[in-house]
């Protein structure tokens, strides 16, 4: 007898149901089509190659945890179910009775228990979403990147979720983070380029890798190689030795808790931008176009006041003073003692400089005002005066008190845009050095105070200078 095309559809639904059956029961994909390398006992780590589309998440699930979620919804269902039509069989006919006799309270009821859902389940996922949006962050800002550099090099498909397989912690700056990254078993891929990958999507320095190649459990342990101390005082052995070797001209500069803006604005040379750590007093040091993190110094009010006071060096030996006292500034009184300062007081000209008629002795001491009328006549000056009177040391030049022009002239020009820049900041800037005496109109400033003041201004724009 011929088969019909009614017997043959037949067939193979009844096919497809007993294949589905089997499925079912062994914790398999009900498509009957494998996406990722799960089996029945061990989760998924990656999509299988040659697959296409987006592949859900109960596909990494191995087939036990598929088994007992599907038991587990049919048991309740069929409890339920039995329940409801057998156990009490004449109450759910009785409530259904009345239901299409009388919709209206039915109905009123279904519309405010709807929209007591609908506002659980916003709130709901409004709560959700705060939950998980430092979660979302971190895995769209440092774990997908990373898998979206590994996945090649590993030979995995790109629609792996970089969750199963790349274990990254959010903390995983901390001194004992441990970042763990699972492999293919067949190690066909280059270590040193994948080692290379991890270092720079994450912006780590200084760590070691620990790699498992033996086995089913092939992975990559990535810590730490020395990290930095958890604290650092100055009573530590050997801190002060680094600090009296330290030249006065060497401040040492470093990102702490700061913000993506101002990390761009200031080192762009440096991506990724390093993971910021919740430890206190750990920063980010940058050098050369590399970031590397240090802890700093836990130094004490009094004892930064001690330090920068003392000036005693690593040997016992006195080096410069940390603390430079301001020239006194002139009294007023001072024009009318102009007139009575001997030639020897003050220093003989040098034989190359202009004849002593064109110059002004009284302005060229540090601090001494002048004025067109307290200048002597060059004839005033006994010759045996000056060439008996020995020639004081010349002060150092930080120590010089100077007007803006000459200090601009001679000190500032490499650091200060301008003139007119540095006349602008002495009104606009609040660190701006105090003047130390006067010249006639004119306000003398600490050569060493202008220098300071130069090299610790803003540099990004916050001041006119710029």
């Amino acid at each position: 007898m011929a088969r019909t095309k009614f017997d043959r559809q037949v067939d193979e639904t009844a096919e497809s149901v007993a294949f589905g059956i089997g499925r079912f029961l062994a914790g398999r994909p009900l498509r009957g089509e494998r996406t990722t390398d799960a089996t029945f006992w061990r989760s998924g780590t990656r999509v299988l190659p040659k697959v296409e589309g987006k592949v859900s998440r109960s596909a990494y699930r191995a087939g036990w945890q598929r088994l007992t979620f599907r038991i587990s919804g049919l048991a309740a269902t069929g409890a339920g179910g039995y329940w409801a039509l057998w156990e009490n069989q004449d109450a759910t006919v009785a409530t259904v009775r009345d239901v299409w006799e009388n919709p209206d309270p039915a109905i009123a009821a279904a519309q405010t228990g709807g929209i007591g859902l609908v506002s659980a389940a916003a709130v709901g996922s409004a709560a959700y979403g705060l939950a998980t949006r430092k979660r979302r962050e971190f895995m769209r800002e440092w774990v997908t990147p990373l898998h979206e550099a590994l996945a090649v090099p590993l030979g995995m498909s790109e629609l792996t979720d970089p969750r199963r397989y790349l274990h990254v912690p959010r903390n995983f700056s901390d001194d004992d983070a441990e970042i763990r990254i699972d492999v293919p078993t067949h190690m066909r891929f280059n270590e040193d380029l994948v080692a290379d990958l991890i270092v720079k999507k994450l912006a780590l320095e200084n760590v070691s890798f620990t790699w498992r190649r033996a086995g089913k459990d092939t992975h990559v342990i990535v810590k730490k190689r020395q990290a930095p101390p958890k604290m650092l005082r100055l009573s530590d052995p050997g801190v002060r030795e680094i600090l009296a070797k330290m030249p006065k001209s060497a401040p040492l500069i470093g990102f702490g808790a700061g913000t993506l803006n101002a990390w761009r604005m200031l080192v762009p040379e440096v991506s990724p931008i390093p993971m910021p750590s919740d430890h206190n007093g750990r920063v980010q040091v940058v050098t050369r176009g590399r970031a590397q993190e240090t802890q700093v110094l836990n130094l004490s009010n009094e004892e930064a006041r001690a330090w920068a006071m003392s000036g005693v060096h690593a040997k016992g030996t006195t080096g410069f003073s940390l603390h430079e006292p301001p020239v006194p500034a002139a009294p007023a009184d001072d024009f009318a003692d102009a007139w009575s300062t001997s030639a020897s007081e003050l220093p003989p000209a040098p034989a190359t400089e202009p004849p002593a008629a064109d110059r002004d002795p009284v302005a060229e001491v540090p601090g001494l005002p002048s004025s067109p009328a307290a200048v002597a006549p060059a004839a005033d000056v006994p010759d045996t005066a000056a060439a008996s009177s020995p020639t004081p040391p010349a002060p150092a030049d930080d120590d010089q008190a100077l007007g803006l022009r000459e200090a601009y002239d001679n000190h500032l020009s490499e650091t200060v845009a301008s003139l007119d820049a540095l006349r602008r900041a002495r009104h606009d800037d609040p660190e701006f050095p105090a003047p130390v005496g006067k010249r006639g109109a004119a306000f003398l400033y600490r050569v060493g105070d202008l220098k300071k003041w130069a090299r610790n201004r803003p540099r990004a724009g916050t001041t006119d200078i710029d």
